[in-house]
């Protein structure tokens, strides 16, 4: 009897433990998937400074931006705006930053 209800907690707990990383891993590839069908091409995952997930995609004039929960896959920011025209390099340091 106590056995039983031993290996029903493991159970419990493995099964406990699994649901954030799905959540996490079909948030990630749904936003993915909906950044290709948007027509995003360029389109990178990486970790922020605080490990939460963040995907990037970008069009010819456009990029958005996702960041993730890795845990639970709940979003905390989703940034969609314009790209600016690219640096010119008429700039003291030739870089075309202005400062």
């Amino acid at each position: 009897m106590v056995r039983s209800l031993i290996q029903i907690l493991v159970v419990i707990t493995f099964v406990g433990t699994a649901s954030p990383a799905l959540a996490q891993g079909s948030a990630k590839d749904r936003i993915f998937g909906e950044m290709q069908a948007a027509g995003y091409s360029e389109i990178k995952v990486d970790r922020t400074l605080f490990g939460r997930t963040r995907i990037i995609g970008r069009t010819s004039n456009r990029a958005r931006v996702v960041i993730l929960n890795p845990k639970t896959g709940k979003i905390f920011e989703d940034n969609t705006g314009p790209i600016g025209p690219p640096p010119t390099e008429n700039t003291p340091d030739g870089t075309g930053l202005a400062y």
